[in-house]
């Protein structure tokens, strides 16, 4: 009897020990699981992580292709439209300065083809006017000779084409100027505040009847900050 008693609680020792360890190995494999299910989800949301990361530099990469293209686009645009403006202006001052020409060859003589002249310049003086507010006309009679210059012309043409003038070619404008119209260069070179190179030559271009879309042009400006310093300076300098 004591030994079943012996026997019976090694038996119950035994059971227990081997259920303490059945319970520990249950365990481990319960924390396994559970830590390869934390593991699998902190993997999900990396992944989703830079799913959302390489989604958005997607997105981003698109938009700054369309932007690209858009702005690209615009600005062929507006180049075109002025290109086309400025070409169709020297081609309407040759066309005047040709009937301004003609006119004056047969100016002692009072005849029909005289009369169709004069509402020819007159349709061409119109036409120049559109082409800036306040388009001056008796200045561009004044300055004929000056319009004359091979220089002029090339800047024209570089307004025409949306190109830029050499460091010579402004030079060649500032002489002639200083040669053709001494008192009003002297007296841009002589302001109490010194005017910046662009200033002047905004002045210069201004006298000589380039429109400010031309003028945008030769300086690398727009057309609308062409406009603003020519008020600015007439603010500054022409109403004092």
């Amino acid at each position: 009897m004591k030994y079943a008693k012996l026997y019976a609680n090694a038996n119950d020792t035994a059971n227990i020990r081997n259920s303490a360890n059945e319970v520990s190995r249950v365990q481990a494999l319960y924390d396994y699981s559970s830590y390869q299910q934390d593991a699998l989800e902190n993997s999900r949301k990396v992944t989703r992580l830079w799913c959302i990361l390489f989604s958005s530099l997607v997105a981003v990469v698109v938009i700054a292709c369309v932007s690209y293209l858009f702005h690209k686009r615009y600005k062929g645009k507006m180049f075109s439209e002025l290109r086309e403006l400025n070409s169709k202006y020297v081609q309407t001052l040759r066309a005047y300065h040709d009937a301004v020409a003609e006119y004056d060859k047969v100016n002692t003589e009072k005849s029909v083809s005289e009369n169709k002249q004069d509402d020819n310049i007159e349709n061409l003086e119109k036409e120049l006017s559109t082409y800036q507010d306040g388009f001056d006309i008796s200045k561009l009679i004044q300055e004929k000779e000056l319009q004359n210059y091979q220089i002029v012309a090339i800047m024209h043409s570089h307004a025409s084409k949306l190109t830029l003038p050499t460091v010579a070619e402004w030079s060649a404008l500032i002489d002639v100027a200083g040669y053709h119209i001494p008192n009003v260069l002297a007296s841009l070179e002589s302001t109490s505040v010194p005017l910046t190179e662009n200033e002047l030559r905004v002045c210069i271009l201004t006298r000589i009847c380039f429109i400010p879309s031309e003028i945008a042009v030769l300086l690398n400006m727009t057309k609308q900050n062409v406009i603003n310093l020519r008020s600015s300076l007439n603010k500054k300098y022409l109403t004092k």
